[in-house]
């Protein structure tokens, strides 16, 4: 019994000295501004090579002398990476968003979430506010009482937008077109045509005072709190 908890003792800790070694390497790539393209880097390595790497972590003692000696390994090529990163092409440049993000929690699960999930900071809206899409209509609501709300049918080569409410009504048409065509090519690959026809003006009015409303409910909340 003994024999056995030290084995999966070693293999343990050789998997964790590894998995240490690797997200120390992903954040301060990170903190250089980059991050590991996951595509290439897997590509890199071959079925065979992945076979033996595991098949080592499998011998018991021997898998800890593989293990540091790995981390040894990444040492020497993190060095030669971070001090030319451009020169690597398993790297990829963080944009202003992934970068923003990083900052804000400079940790390493932050660093390996934004490799395995890049942002396209042209579509990114920071989580202020919750996005919904269910039965045909899209809603993005936000704390401060603004939202938009779209209803839709989805068709082969389409989308069709039958109504419009809220904060997109404030665009003008031509910018109303991009911000749709913008969320449903994101979600569906597919632009839009719009068949809405509605009084533009009370609903502009209706969506002032639904943000007003909000506005008191959370300023009172805070009284109360207080």
């Amino acid at each position: 019994m003994e024999y056995i908890i030290i084995y999966l003792v070693t293999i343990f800790a050789s998997f964790a000295i590894e998995v240490v070694g690797e997200l120390s390497f992903i954040k301060d790539l990170a903190i250089k501004g980059y991050k590991l393209d996951i595509k290439k880097t897997t590509e890199n390595v071959t079925e065979e090579q992945r076979k033996m790497n595991l098949l080592k972590k499998l011998i018991p003692l021997y898998n800890i002398f593989y293990s540091l000696k790995q981390l040894s390994k990444y040492e020497k090529q993190k060095r030669i990476i971070l001090e030319n990163p451009n020169e690597n092409q398993s790297l990829v440049q963080m944009n202003k968003i992934e970068k923003e993000l990083f900052n804000e929690k400079p940790k390493s699960i932050t660093a390996l979430n934004l490799a395995i999930s890049p942002i396209n900071e042209n579509n990114y809206r920071k989580p202020n506010g919750i996005i919904s899409i269910s039965n045909g209509v899209y809603r993005d609501e936000n704390n401060d009482g603004t939202y938009t709300q779209i209803t839709f049918r989805k068709e082969t080569d389409k989308i069709v937008v039958t109504h419009l409410e809220g904060k997109i009504l404030l665009l003008d048409i031509e910018t109303q077109q991009q911000e749709l065509n913008k969320i449903f090519n994101t979600l569906y690959k597919l632009n839009v045509v719009i068949e809405y026809k509605e009084n533009i003006t009370e609903q502009k009015e209706a969506l002032i005072s639904h943000r007003e409303e909000i506005l008191k409910q959370k300023d009172q909340l805070k009284l109360t709190l207080k």
